[in-house]
């Protein structure tokens, strides 16, 4: 049983309409921000913007003080990310110069991966293409362009 401490408590107690409001507006904003879509159709799955996962990336590496002006990432293809038989995610990852000359391999851990596609689909090669066919797009553009984040490109 819960007792109220005070009688201002009673108003940070969600209901649970208030509850599946607040999960609604969090996760449609975060499918805008990140341009969530569904894959090609020939496969089932949804990934997100390369240029948005990048401009993360960058920015997160930005907090925890960078040296290099310029970054690199890696582009990872990992089969069954989620413990499902067939499943393929594609991700990226920061490349950390200082570190990898170093021989430190911090910023290769599993929790440095962005995912960016999830598709259930085999792992063969004709399947893959089909999931990095907007990957590939995306990077061109990425590559021709560049990217500018909070103003510094």
């Amino acid at each position: 049983m819960f007792i109220l401490q005070k009688a201002i408590d009673a108003g940070l107690l969600l209901t649970t309409n208030e509850i599946r409001a607040q999960k609604d507006l969090v996760f449609a904003v975060t499918r805008r921000t990140f341009q969530l879509e569904p894959l090609d159709e020939a496969i089932r799955g949804y990934g997100i913007s390369l240029k948005m996962a990048l401009m993360w990336q960058i920015r997160q590496s930005r907090l925890h003080q960078a040296t290099s002006e310029e970054l690199e990432f890696n582009l990872k293809i990992d089969g069954r990310p989620l413990a499902g038989r067939e499943q393929v995610s594609a991700g990226v990852v920061p490349i950390d110069l200082a570190a990898a000359g170093k021989g430190i391999k911090g910023c290769q851990s599993a929790l440095s991966v962005y995912p960016i596609a999830i598709a259930n689909c085999a792992e063969k090669r004709s399947e893959l293409k089909k999931l990095i066919t907007r990957l590939n797009e995306e990077k061109k553009i990425l590559k021709k362009e560049g990217i500018t984040v909070d103003g510094i490109h």
